[in-house]
């Protein structure tokens, strides 16, 4: 039984790794970066920061 689970956590390990080195994280970079604002803000994870701000600007004007 504990063979089976030490087989097991090295497929997963291993897994893991071979989909970590595939992945290309400079296209990621740059779809990432194609979210970001002027200010550095992330389209979808700061989109409610982004709101507050938004919501702030026109409650000025």
């Amino acid at each position: 039984m504990k063979l089976v689970l030490i087989i097991t956590a090295l497929v997963v390990v291993l897994v893991f790794v071979v989909l970590y080195r595939r992945a290309n994280w400079k296209a990621i970079d740059r779809a990432n970066e194609a979210l970001r604002d002027s200010d550095g803000n992330h389209a979808y994870y700061d989109r409610k920061m982004l709101r507050r701000k938004a919501d702030a600007a026109g409650k000025g004007n």
